[in-house]
């Protein structure tokens, strides 16, 4: 059972048939592609093309250390996220950069997902910079920029309860949008 690698070039409307691979450890992880274990980005990774989410995190207690690179993604669907976890536990995604370019969507998402770290994330210029929902619960989202966010900063809502947002920048958010805010709880 053979795996198809798609590039950024590879993803339009036209084309994507989400046929990814799992990624992390040794494998290069690529754009659309589910990290199933620890990895270091060594390089900024460009998604600029891609539609929809650039990664998925698909296992427990893993990191995903930006190293100081950067994930570039411009989606026009207010449903995307850079980086998108659900139902998990123990993950930690920090020194990484998921700004936009005024873009919708969200930076990093976390959706039913407990006890896990955002830490030293950049998330500018997105509709909403980080978001937890769905009873995800003691999370911790610390030393991180949301700036320039259209709608949220950092949103969190549904049923988490014990989240612990520290130390973040959170400044200008776009208020010209009915119920946005900086801090969404």
């Amino acid at each position: 059972n053979e795996s198809v690698v798609k590039t950024s070039e590879d993803l339009t409307p036209a084309n994507d048939l989400q046929a990814y691979v799992n990624c992390g450890g040794v494998t290069a992880c690529n754009c659309g592609d589910t990290l199933t274990s620890s990895y270091n980005l060594t390089v900024d990774l460009d998604c600029s093309n891609t539609t929809g989410v650039v990664l998925t995190l698909g296992a427990n207690n893993i990191t995903l250390d930006g190293k100081g690179f950067k994930i570039l993604a411009n989606s026009t669907d207010i449903n995307s996220a850079v980086i998108r976890t659900s139902s998990l536990s123990g993950t930690t995604i920090q020194n990484i950069d998921v700004s936009g370019n005024n873009t919708l969507g969200m930076g990093i998402e976390y959706r039913s997902s407990s006890n896990n770290l955002i830490f030293n994330v950049t998330a500018k210029y997105r509709r909403t910079g980080i978001k937890l929902y769905s009873n995800s619960d003691s999370n911790n989202i610390s030393h991180s920029d949301v700036s320039n966010a259209t709608f949220y900063g950092i949103f969190l809502d549904e049923g988490g309860v014990n989240n612990d947002p520290d130390r973040n920048l959170i400044s200008y958010v776009n208020a010209s949008f009915a119920g946005s805010a900086a801090f969404y709880i």
